[in-house]
């Protein structure tokens, strides 16, 4: 009878995501982002980028702070789809817009408050 021989073969260092919760190929796809622009702004490794990319590694809060910096946008917004982050910053704006223009309205025509008192009989 022969002995068994165990092949002691080199393992990933990765394991399958459970559960995929960021756009990073979304964002990709949207800004027009390559893997190996990716890894030129980050000091991650190509085959981690890869692996990031093709949902097969857990990322990291300072994985997820350099990807975000590589494709300049808020950290935020790689966990949404990019364009509910895009109708969120026309949102921001917007509102932006209204709040100057008010101010700006009120600056023109100043209102006075209905009632001047202050609370104190004196």
């Amino acid at each position: 009878m022969r002995p068994t021989r165990r092949y002691i073969r080199p393992v990933s260092h990765s394991r399958p995501k459970r559960y995929t919760n960021w756009f990073l190929r979304e964002w990709m796809a949207t800004l027009h982002v390559s893997q190996k622009d990716i890894i030129e702004k980050t000091e991650l490794s190509k085959g981690v980028v890869s692996l990031l990319v093709n949902d097969r590694q857990d990322y990291s809060p300072t994985i997820v702070r350099d990807v975000a910096h590589a494709l300049n946008i808020a950290v935020y917004e790689l966990f949404m789809d990019p364009q509910d982050a895009m109708s969120l910053r026309q949102l921001r704006k917007d509102a932006i817009q209204v709040v100057r223009t008010q101010e700006r309205l009120e600056g023109l025509s100043p209102v006075k408050p209905a009632n001047d008192r202050t609370g104190t009989d004196g």
